[in-house]
């Protein structure tokens, strides 16, 4: 390899590698958590959360925290969300299953839905933080961009930090 090529090759990986990430509290006042979402993701910090598209628009993500009774309030309020900003999902759960990530235990469901005519995918995880506080992970998309963006998404999920635990 050349030397331009050898630099070429190393400014490539630092532009991949090292993409720059916001740090967000969940809520931005009295927040229970952070998280880190790279700007190539466009985040939208509100108040209560934030939402982000995925780069190529084919999978969004919001995480908010929730005040409800239970685990099936927060999924049907989280539903009726989806449902006023037009994608209909299927209220049954194709599947629904327990999973630890960022230190917490979450019911994950996953729901059909369609967005126009279109077939979409929806992901809802819950978890209780405390009392009737539950934080919220909604994932939509089409399959085909459910599919290819789920590593990236992975890597944000991981960036989840409790606050005070």
């Amino acid at each position: 390899m050349t030397k331009n090529g050898l630099l070429g090759a190393i400014f490539s990986l630092l532009a991949t590698g090292s993409a720059h990430a916001d740090v967000f509290d969940v809520p931005y006042e009295h927040p229970a958590l952070t998280i880190a979402v790279p700007e190539r993701w466009n985040p939208n910090h509100s108040e209560d959360g934030v939402d982000a598209a995925a780069p190529d628009n084919a999978l969004f993500f919001s995480i908010y925290t929730a005040v409800e009774n239970d685990v099936a309030a927060v999924q049907r309020n989280s539903l009726d969300i989806l449902s006023r900003n037009g994608v209909l999902a299927n209220r049954q759960a194709v599947s629904e299953h327990s999973r630890t990530f960022a230190g917490l235990s979450w019911v994950e469901s996953e729901y059909s839905a369609n967005e126009d005519g279109k077939p979409r995918q929806v992901k809802l995880e819950v978890s209780r933080l405390s009392g009737k506080r539950f934080i919220q992970v909604f994932i939509w998309g089409s399959p085909k961009g459910m599919k290819e963006n789920s590593t990236g998404l992975d890597e944000i999920l991981k960036t989840i930090k409790l606050k005070g635990r």
